[in-house]
């Protein structure tokens, strides 16, 4: 009819306006009405797209979101707890092999105090048998000898029987239970006869008495850095200084030898007399140097005792 009104136009913009609303917030559409490549959100109507990332501002976002989060402190917390229990054990086993090395290196001192003990008094046993024994046996020879005229034989006996005397004497020399000082000026002393090397003793005077296994200690120290001067040194002269010093005894031996270079090579005898300084709780120093001779120096509490 002329007045009636014409129904809406289906035309391409109602069309249009349709398919521009055929995917909802949070993804991307499959198929859209054509554009033009230069409109917003333009694409291709036959090619699907990816899912667009959620929409921060509507309510599954935000619970995705806290979801992720709350997994991701989870494991984060599960990792700090790994650690932690990772390291309480290592400090665990830290410890239980620190307290076992600590009980080792302590049976380890108490055996080196047992041996140095049992050494001394097997010298001692050997040196008493060497002194009763073989040396009244070639005293007795000697006498008959010089009794039957036979000097020859008799010299040889009497070498033989003084090379016995200094062994025992080497081995427990009897001064020593008059004290230190007569011992070590007869060690020197001694030392000195025997190599041809200028040998000097200064002791501080007054020196008081030490205990038995100290001047041992002492005695032994003196003997052995002597008996390396002699081996090693090729020294012309040796100075031997014992002197107490803040409760501390403190003995040094040195030398005009050829020195070394660098630490001194590990033998039984620099062994021996630092196993019997560290024993007292004394500490050991060294110095030397290539054509400057060598010191050792050795300090000992003086109311040490192993």
């Amino acid at each position: 009819m002329r007045g009636s009104a014409s129904p809406p136009s289906s035309g391409p913009t109602s069309r249009s306006s349709s398919s521009a609303t055929c995917a909802p917030r949070g993804s991307r559409p499959r198929s859209c009405s054509r554009r033009s490549p230069s409109s917003p959100g333009w694409c291709s109507g036959s090619t699907p797209r990816e899912p667009l990332p959620p929409d921060p501002g509507c309510w599954p976002g935000r619970l995705l979101r806290a979801l992720g989060n709350g997994v991701l402190y989870g494991v984060f917390a599960d990792v700090l707890f790994i650690v932690a229990a990772a390291v309480g054990t290592l400090f665990l086993v830290l410890s239980d092999g620190r307290r076992a090395l600590e009980e080792r290196s302590l049976q380890l001192e108490q055996l080196t105090h047992q041996l140095l003990r049992a050494q001394e008094d097997e010298r001692r046993r050997i040196a008493r048998e060497l002194h009763d024994q073989a040396g009244q046996v070639l005293t007795a020879v000697k006498i008959e000898l010089d009794l039957e005229g036979r000097r020859e034989a008799s010299e040889m006996v009497g070498q033989a029987l003084a090379q016995v005397r200094d062994l025992s004497n080497l081995l427990r020399p009897s001064v020593l239970d008059l004290g230190l000082v007569p011992a070590l000026r007869g060690l020197v002393e001694d030392f000195g006869r025997r190599t041809r090397v200028d040998a000097a003793l200064e002791i501080d005077e007054p020196l008081a008495p030490f205990g038995p296994e100290l001047e041992v200690a002492l005695f032994r120290v003196v003997q052995e850095a002597l008996t390396n001067v002699a081996r090693h040194a090729a020294a012309g002269r040796v100075d031997v200084r014992v002197g107490v010093e803040n409760g501390s005894v403190r003995l040094a031996v040195e030398d005009d030898g050829r020195g070394f270079a660098g630490e001194p090579t590990p033998h039984l005898g620099l062994l021996g007399i630092r196993e019997r300084v560290t024993a007292l709780g004394g500490a050991l120093a060294i110095e030397s140097a290539p054509g400057q001779g060598f010191r050792l120096e050795a300090t000992i509490p003086t109311g040490a005792v192993a």
